[in-house]
């Protein structure tokens, strides 16, 4: 019996020397302070600063989209030229607010380099990246339908060499855009370069074909019978010189500034024969303004610098 408790107490210190016997199991959690608790959090003066930013882009947006509705309107009702304004006036708001936003390289983190650590700059861009990501992209949508509604207003008022050069404006953001490659080949068409016209509807028959377009694939075809036989190059002087030395000057501008747009396009002849008409036109001008009653050469600068502000 001495024995058996003798077993009994040892057995009872036994069982506690049994658990401590050996290497104590690993921590499951270290018990140092190397345990990652994850990126601090972000700096609150950089992210008041930016959502300020934010409030103004906004607003700004916000406001940008009003005019775009308000020249779409103007010119669903056919006032093309005040429509022209309001595109410009868009165009100037879409250039401030892309003014507004940080350069891309920047939107990760606002403080000096080294100010805050990378986790913490990290943490903030997470909040931040899909607002201004969405803004971005807002903006960039603002300014392709401000290009186009501009060019569209410059075709309907007979500005072709302006509006080639909007619709560029919208390929040089995405030369997928089939539309822009069709327009532009019509505003060449209407210029007298069925070439150039014909280079740009390839590009545009061959986008809507990919992306399964077949109503802008009808409207190139029509374009392209219409460039079997073009409108000229250089239009006649001769109904011109009736119509004043206002109108003369004005289709002198026209030709040399369409001129200008072909010679970048290096369609290099059609370019010089488009100088060679303006100076005619230009010569035109003058002659009409000395046939005006009581005109000479001082009236006939006069004509021709009220003119010049008209083109």
């Amino acid at each position: 019996r001495g024995r058996g408790r003798g077993r009994s107490k040892t057995g009872g210190g036994g069982g506690n020397a049994a658990v401590s016997d050996g290497p104590l199991p690993a921590p499951s959690v270290p018990l140092t302070s190397t345990v990652n608790a994850g990126p601090p959090p972000p700096d609150p003066s950089v992210l008041e600063a930016r959502a300020q930013k934010l409030l103004q882009l906004t607003a700004g947006l916000k406001a940008a989209t009003a005019q775009r509705d308000t020249a779409y309107g103007l010119w669903t009702s056919g006032s093309e030229g005040e429509s022209k304004d309001g595109y410009a006036r868009l165009l100037r708001s879409v250039a401030e607010l892309e003014l507004m936003l940080p350069p891309p390289a920047e939107e990760d983190d606002d403080a000096p380099a080294g100010a805050r650590p990378a986790a913490a700059a990290a943490s903030t861009a997470q909040l931040e990246d899909e607002p201004l990501q969405k803004v971005r992209e807002t903006v960039v949508l603002l300014r392709r339908d401000a290009m186009w509604g501009l060019g569209r207003c410059q075709v309907k008022r007979d500005q072709l060499a302006e509006a080639t050069d909007s619709f560029k404006a919208i390929l040089l953001a995405d030369d997928g855009d089939a539309a822009a490659w069709k327009e532009r080949g019509a505003a060449f068409l209407s210029m007298g370069v069925p070439l150039l016209a014909e280079l740009h509807l390839n590009q545009a028959e061959g986008r809507a074909k990919q992306e399964s377009n077949p109503e802008l694939v009808e409207e190139v075809l029509a374009l392209r019978e219409a460039a079997s036989d073009p409108p000229p190059l250089v239009p006649a002087l001769e109904g011109v010189r009736a119509a004043g030395p206002r109108a003369c000057l004005a289709l002198a501008v026209r030709l040399a500034v369409e001129g200008q747009v072909l010679f970048r396009e290096q369609f290099f002849k059609s370019a010089a024969d488009k100088f060679a008409a303006a100076v005619d036109a230009l010569n035109a001008t003058h002659e009409s303004a000395r046939r005006a009653p009581g005109g000479d050469e001082t009236a006939g600068d006069g004509v021709d610098k009220r003119a010049a502000g008209d083109a």
